[in-house]
């Protein structure tokens, strides 16, 4: 249960555990119990951020131990998402293969039973990202510009939702851009403990969209995931002037369509 993370963690600040349990086996084994959902923190009645304390349990793990072959194979799930597109027929064909599935599971620890999805036959940002547009100051409003951030699922696995939701900005009567530089949000890599991998995606997407938040347009995700990770995760993980800024312009969907 959560509490019983709070208490670790208060034993460890109250020294009456070793400060070198963090990094234990058994801390781990705790701190995999925790996905980065929030809702203890919701519930806490003082609001102590369990699922921090919870990431940066596993990140001393990993900076002790280093990523296990399972969590380091998902968390980069977003590196072989190029390679999944270009040979979408031969890799869903892997992936709904018993004896295939077998043998991930034996090499990456990957359980053979987990069903996971299907590569889109070319990536999302492959052909909808864009450029920078040149807007001039006469355009139309900025609240009715929109930047669509896109992240992993969409852009590798199914580019539908993604088209979807540019359908139903557009037919709004929105001007959407998609930064064809985008990368993943990194939340899987945060999840997994692994800091200094996502710092270098938060620091690829900070660059990308720290000049549409200077101008006031939202940054809008359609994976929950992605948005928390923009505006809860990056602050804290991450030293940038805009860093609060773009958290700040992040919306999710559904949320922003309301």
């Amino acid at each position: 249960s959560p509490r019983a993370k709070a208490v670790v963690m208060r034993d460890l600040a109250a020294g009456r555990l070793d400060a070198q349990e963090v990094s234990s086996e058994e801390m781990k084994d705790l701190a995999d119990l925790c996905f980065n959902c929030k809702q203890c923190e919701l519930e806490c009645p003082s609001r102590v951020n369990i699922p921090h304390l919870m990431i940066e349990a596993k990140a001393s793990y990993v900076a002790a131990n280093g990523l296990e072959r399972t969590d380091w194979t998902l968390s980069r799930a977003h590196s072989f998402g190029p390679l999944g597109c270009r040979t979408a027929p031969i890799s869903n064909w892997i992936l709904n293969s018993r004896r295939a599935r077998w043998v991930i599971e034996k090499l990456r620890g990957i359980a053979r039973h987990r069903k996971l999805p299907a590569f889109a036959t070319k990536p999302f940002l492959r052909k909808y990202g864009t450029t920078r547009p040149q807007w001039k100051r006469s355009d139309r409003a900025v609240t009715e510009r929109v930047v669509y951030f896109v992240d992993h699922y969409a852009n590798y696995h199914d580019r539908d939702l993604g088209l979807a939701f540019l359908a139903i900005l557009q037919h709004q009567g929105l001007e959407v851009l998609v930064p064809d530089t985008q990368t993943a949000s990194g939340m899987a890599m945060i999840s997994a403990g692994d800091l200094d991998g996502a710092r270098e995606l938060a620091e690829q997407n900070l660059r990308e969209l720290c000049e549409f938040a200077r101008e006031g347009l939202p940054i809008v995700c359609t994976e929950p995931a992605a948005a928390l990770c923009l505006r809860q995760e990056y602050p804290r993980l991450i030293d940038h002037p805009d860093v609060e800024l773009v958290a700040s312009q992040v919306r999710e969907a559904g949320a922003y369509l309301q």
